[in-house]
């Protein structure tokens, strides 16, 4: 599914789907999973972006993992 990110993206996504397992698996709760689901969603979407547009604006380039 994320194979297009490369194994970096494969890993990542396995470690964060993990993570969301053992939420809940705890919690009992879809509820903490969809938001902590939705606030990983608008990092990616809105907050990396501004954060690299702003490091390209100084001339730098923010480190890519």
């Amino acid at each position: 599914m994320h194979a297009y990110q490369g194994i970096k993206g494969i890993v990542a996504t396995a470690a964060v789907g993990t993570l969301i397992t053992i939420i809940y698996l705890k919690t009992g709760s879809l509820l903490h999973v969809m938001m902590l689901h939705a606030a990983i969603d608008v990092v990616a979407l809105f907050v990396r972006p501004k954060i690299q547009a702003f490091f390209y604006q100084l001339g730098t380039r923010p480190v890519d993992r």
